[in-house]
Order: C-alpha cells, then sequence, then structure tokens
C-alpha cells in the first residue's frame, strides 16, 4: 500500500478517474419540465378591489409610542406619568423603545394596576435592552416584559 502511494506521488497525486459521460439525474429530468411548462403559463388576470375603513388618527409622544383618541379617559398626570416611564426608557433601555410594538399608555397603566414593581420592571427592562436578539424574535414589548416577570419572579 505505501509503495502505491509513493509512486503515485511521483506521478504527480493520485490518478484520476476515468470519465463517463453521466446519465441526466432525476433533477435535472424535472428541471427541464419545469422550465416548459413555465413558458406555457402566461396569465394575465385583471381584479378591481375597493377597501373602505376608517382609521384612528395617533398622536405620537416620545419616540414611538402611541396614545389612541379613545385612551383619552387618562388625565394629564397619567400622560406625564407615562412619559416619564418613557424617559426612563429611552436613557437606560433604548433597544426597547425600538421593538415593533412599544409599551402603550393603556399597557402601562394595567401594569401599575396589576401591582407590578418598579425595581422588577426596571430589571426586567435592562435584562431586555441587553438581550441581542430582542429586535429579531419579539414585537411587543409589553408581551415580552410580561413573559420575562412571570418566568423570573413565578417561583420566588
Amino acid at each position: 500500500f505505501r509503495e502505491k502511494q509513493k509512486t503515485n506521488g511521483f506521478k504527480g497525486g493520485r490518478p484520476k478517474k476515468e470519465e463517463k459521460p453521466e446519465e441526466p439525474k432525476e433533477t435535472q429530468k424535472t428541471q427541464a419540465f419545469f422550465q416548459e411548462t413555465q413558458k406555457s403559463l402566461n396569465v394575465t388576470v385583471t381584479d378591481t378591489v375597493t377597501v373602505t375603513d376608517t382609521v384612528n388618527k395617533i398622536d405620537v409622544v416620545g419616540d414611538k409610542s402611541p396614545i389612541h383618541p379613545q385612551e383619552s379617559e387618562f388625565t394629564e398626570e397619567q400622560r406625564q406619568s407615562f412619559k416619564t416611564f418613557l424617559t426612563w426608557i429611552d436613557e437606560h433601555a433604548p433597544k426597547v423603545n425600538k421593538m415593533k410594538e412599544p409599551f402603550t399608555i393603556k399597557q402601562y397603566f394595567t401594569m401599575v394596576q396589576n401591582g407590578y414593581d418598579a425595581v422588577q420592571i426596571k430589571q426586567l427592562l435592562a435584562d431586555m435592552h441587553n438581550w441581542k436578539d430582542l429586535l429579531k424574535k419579539r414585537e411587543s414589548a409589553y408581551l415580552t416584559l410580561t413573559n420575562w416577570k412571570r418566568r423570573e419572579y413565578a417561583a420566588k
């Protein structure tokens, strides 16, 4: 065996395989079939669709936090509290505000009414901000926070 390898090395390496004309593989056969059918499938469809919908006007507070007109039941003091919350997020966890669905005022006061601890929320928001896949894998800041709170503090 060593002698054979040695002689092959002197000759410039492993001997080349004999080249046989290959029969077309199954994928090549089907490719030709698909190409033929694609040529014959040129169809044009024309249709008209009319959609009528009313859209609520959204006021933007801060970066991306929508306050809807139907949520006008909040007092100016409550709105100011929400703005303070968003300012804290902008300073300490800006990635959370860049999520597709940032916190709304209604979600903020739902957390307040449910007795969420401020220290826990700040820690969870900082943890969310530090997670590199936050913007890739999560959409809603509120749902992410509530899920993380349930996991972190449920056993404690």
